[in-house]
């Protein structure tokens, strides 16, 4: 009888335990994930001029709607013109009388950035916010040759960015947001080598979370280059969202993954409300003095020690500028 008392306490003190844990585990997924602050502010856009890449799904179509909704003219940046119509038709009927318009993108290709970028120059005579919403995580290589994450990721974005410089500080204040991820904090060391292997130049620079950090360096770098400029950038942790990438995945492993769509759904954040950080840095009047920082739930966040080294900014940014032929 004793022993089956102490049976019993062991087993109530383990399951007890489990529980707790389960239970702290729920609280910090909760605080951590789900949970995310609301941009409040009534803040209009009327005559400004907005540039979103990326915007015919996820984050950047929630962003492209939220700004519309604020007077912006929206050009959304995309690669599926049949999708990106689509979200047109949406944000027109949600909004009356928006004003968003589609110019093609595709920054797997080097020369579909320099094209958008010289349409973009021509048709508009200045541009107040630029947000490099468009990301990817499939394996893969661009049209010129780079790894495919890190091309879409930085390489294209980076082009892109530079590109419009000029019309960015000819509109100044402006601002430009540069989509980043907690996932820069599994990023391995930065190998430039520059040779080709199995196709792929810069074969070194091949993984999402490395694709992430140098968008992180290139925000540092960016910010020290516009000192005096009143353009400022900032790079933006949306959360763990549920986006169409993920849809892709599951929908390519068969009628089993699919059955895990609605689960995935559950735990991660919708767009809206991975857009809300993103809109908070475009709007809030706060963020132009904090050019350069990395923003966490509207707020700035802690980054990796990494994302801020100066030496291996300034050396991505040679890199970048010999990668897509940048004089």
């Amino acid at each position: 009888m004793e022993l089956l008392s102490t049976g019993v306490i062991v087993m109530m003190i383990v399951v007890g335990s489990v529980t707790a844990l389960i239970g702290l585990i729920c609280v910090l997924y909760y605080c951590c994930v789900l949970r995310y602050k609301t941009y409040r502010g009534l803040v209009s856009l009327m005559g400004k001029n907005v540039v979103i890449t990326g915007a015919s799904s996820g984050i950047g179509k929630a962003t492209a709607l939220d700004l519309a909704r604020r007077g912006a003219k929206v050009i959304l940046a995309c690669r599926n013109e049949k999708k990106t119509s689509e979200v047109i038709k949406e944000i027109r009927e949600a909004v009356e009388n928006a004003d968003v318009v589609d110019y093609h993108l595709d920054l797997a290709s080097l020369k579909s950035v320099r094209s958008f970028a010289e349409k973009i120059k021509q048709d508009v005579t200045k541009l107040d916010l630029l947000i490099n919403n468009a990301g990817i995580g499939e394996q893969g290589k661009t049209e010129d040759g780079f790894d495919l994450m890190f091309g879409v990721n930085h390489f294209g974005p980076f082009l892109l960015t530079n590109l419009l410089l000029d019309l960015l500080i000819r509109s100044a204040p402006s601002r430009i947001i540069n989509l980043s991820s907690l996932a820069h904090r599994f990023s391995p060391e930065f190998d430039f080598t520059e040779e080709v292997k199995d196709g792929v130049r810069y074969p070194h620079l091949a993984s999402y979370p490395i694709s992430k950090m140098a968008v992180n360096l290139f925000t540092h770098e960016l910010s020290r280059r516009l000192t005096n400029t009143q353009v400022s950038v900032c790079s933006v942790h949306p959360g763990i969202v549920y986006t169409g990438g993920i849809d892709k995945v599951l929908t390519r492993g068969g009628c089993c993954r699919k059955l895990f769509m609605p689960f995935f759904r559950s735990i991660m954040r919708s767009p809206e409300a991975g857009a809300q950080c993103v809109i908070h840095c475009a709007i809030d009047e706060s963020v132009r003095e904090l050019s350069g920082s990395y923003f966490v739930d509207c707020q700035v966040g802690k980054e990796s020690t990494k994302a801020s080294d100066e030496e291996l900014a300034k050396q991505l940014w040679d890199v970048s500028c010999t990668a897509t032929g940048l004089v």
